[in-house]
């Protein structure tokens, strides 16, 4: 799953995680989540991304990707 094809969302998102670090990259910013249900995963958001590290987040998929395949990359993150 690249970056690019989750989101973070408000209060009531599919995978409830916590950021663990963020790279701010200029442009952009790569925040690094775990969440339970999907593992280790991986934001990519325009600018500087709004939370901390130790923040609970909300994950889900930009429209047009399956839920399915973010679980997948859970189940292989394990």
């Amino acid at each position: 799953m690249r970056p690019e094809h989750i989101r973070i969302v408000g209060d009531g998102g599919q995978w409830p995680a916590t950021v663990e670090l963020i790279e701010n990259l200029g442009a952009e910013s790569h925040v690094h989540a775990r969440s339970e249900t999907a593992g280790a995963l991986v934001v990519r958001m325009p600018g500087a991304p709004g939370v901390k590290v130790g923040e609970k987040i909300f994950l889900a998929p930009v429209e047009g990707i399956s839920i399915a395949s973010i679980a997948m990359v859970g189940f292989f993150a394990r």
